[in-house]
């Protein structure tokens, strides 16, 4: 589980390939996408809960190929249909989560 905001692995090839090259600005391009995505998603929602995203949902909403959205949410932390975040303090999230007061 990750706190957000969350911040998105980018690939960080540094070779002359060119080919390598474009993969990787594509895969960081829909990287940064994804980050965007997952943040201004979340920046709307209240404090001091979990939240979970599934890669079908990134997919959809940004026009990734799910292999690729797979990928890419993996990364942060996820499983492979998702990943789960909080918001603010992590001991009141998993309180409220559990249905015990705050």
């Amino acid at each position: 589980m990750k706190q957000y905001p969350i911040s998105v692995p980018r690939d960080v090839y540094r070779g002359a390939n060119d080919a390598r090259r474009r993969k990787q600005r594509d895969y960081n391009d829909a990287a940064a996408s994804v980050e965007n995505y997952i943040n201004n998603l979340l920046a709307g929602e209240p404090d001091d809960a979990i939240y979970g995203v599934g890669t079908n949902e990134v997919a959809r909403k940004l026009g990734l190929e799910d292999e690729l959205a797979q990928r890419i949410v993996f990364s942060i932390d996820g499983g492979h249909n998702g990943a789960t975040f909080y918001k603010g303090d992590y001991d009141r999230a998993m309180l409220k989560m559990r249905g015990e007061d705050v």
